[in-house]
């Protein structure tokens, strides 16, 4: 006979295409020190444990008190269609019904994914080549390029 062991999910991160936010479900590989990660078949990554939140991950009733704690992610793409990044998960999500949807332990914090060079296009696709440069010439790096429709602020693109 199995036992039933429950645990509270702490949040969860989906990573996206940044152009069309597509999930990407395959190829990526995750640095989250202080965090056990696993991926769901819909391709977020719940947040199983994290370093410091153990009682709370196993209490329901009550919710027991704890103070958010932030941690840091890297998310690299093996196939290096897409440019690595870093970002920062606030643990735990607020688990209450009421809570603002945004915030909710149910709904994942997305994380979005630059195309890097070696991503080709796809059909339909334009491509836009730009160069940033310092006044003196140098090229700036990590500058972000956004591309924008004329006169609005719906942005169609960007890079970094």
């Amino acid at each position: 006979m199995l036992d039933r062991l429950d645990q509270r999910i702490l949040g969860g991160f989906r990573v996206v295409d940044h152009l069309n936010g597509t999930t990407i479900r395959h190829g990526i590989r995750i640095k989250a020190p202080g965090l056990k990660l696993a991926q769901t078949g819909s391709g977020i990554w719940a947040v199983l444990e994290a370093e410091g939140m153990e009682a709370y991950a196993r209490a329901f009733d009550p919710v027991p008190a704890v103070v958010a704690r932030l941690f840091e992610i890297e998310v690299h793409d093996e196939r290096r269609l897409f440019d690595p990044i870093a970002a920062s998960l606030t643990l735990p999500r607020d688990a209450a019904i009421n809570a603002v949807p945004a915030d909710r332990v149910d709904t994942p914090v997305v994380l979005a994914m630059p195309s890097a060079p070696a991503r080709g296009a796809q059909a339909g696709w334009s491509i836009v080549t730009a160069e940033v440069l310092t006044p003196a010439g140098a090229p700036v790096r990590g500058a972000l390029v956004r591309i924008m429709d004329h006169g609005t602020e719906n942005e169609r693109g960007w890079a970094l």
